[in-house]
This record gives structure tokens, C-alpha cells and sequence, in this order.
């Protein structure tokens, strides 16, 4: 199954701590269905727990990896797939026509871009 994968948030390899962040993807598969997933570092899920005073953390569409740089984001999606677990991990939020603003198609995404590339 192809897909590609967006990063809602401009990725910057310089602002972010791939060992201890979290951050939203799309994955778009080539028959325009997009899921939405979120993904997180436990040093992250650690920080953000001492940080707020919590004694839980949980999220919907939650996958925990050790690192958020882009070749493990792109390796963990690609095991989810091949899986089959994608509608289990992910929740799907509709067509791409239906989650940008433009006329976009599959061709248009590049793999592992930022999704405000797209709006411009």
C-alpha cells in the first residue's frame, strides 16, 4: 500500500529534540484517505508529566517511539501498515480533498513534507 506522510507542524530538525518531543502526522494513502496519528517519545511523555504534575498521560492515535527524527517516524508507519493496523492506530479524518484547502492529490504531497507547504 503506497501512503506518504505529512508533518502538521513545520519539521525542523534544529528546533526539535528528537528524543524528547511529540508531533502530529497525516498519513495519505494513493486513494486519498488520510489518518491522522500523533507521535511521541517516552522521554517526552516523561517531561510532560513532571512538567504538568500529572499522574497519567494518554492520547487517542497515541504510537510511542523512541526517536521523532523522520527515518523512525517513516520506518514505525511503514510497520503499522504492513501490519494492517493502520485504522487501529490512526483514526481516519476523511478524503484529502476534504482535510486541505486546495485541490490536492496524492502526487502533489511530498513524502515527509510539512503540511503548510501545501496551503501556500
Amino acid at each position: 500500500m503506497n501512503f506518504k506522510i505529512l508533518f502538521m507542524a513545520p519539521y525542523d530538525i534544529n528546533l526539535t529534540d528528537v528524543l524528547n518531543d511529540n508531533l502530529d502526522i497525516n498519513v495519505v494513502l494513493e486513494n486519498g484517505d488520510v489518518f491522522f496519528g500523533f507521535f511521541v517519545t517516552l522521554n517526552n511523555i516523561d517531561y510532560l508529566m513532571k512538567k504538568d504534575d500529572h499522574f497519567l498521560f494518554y492520547s487517542e492515535d497515541m504510537v510511542i517511539v523512541r526517536s521523532v527524527d523522520k527515518e523512525t517516524i517513516k520506518a514505525a508507519v511503514t510497520k503499522i501498515v504492513e501490519r494492517g493496523h493502520l485504522d487501529s492506530a490512526f483514526s481516519y479524518i476523511g478524503k484529502i480533498s476534504e482535510t486541505t484547502a486546495n485541490e490536492i492529490t496524492f502526487e502533489d504531497i511530498v513524502d515527509l513534507g510539512d503540511f503548510v507547504d501545501l496551503c501556500k
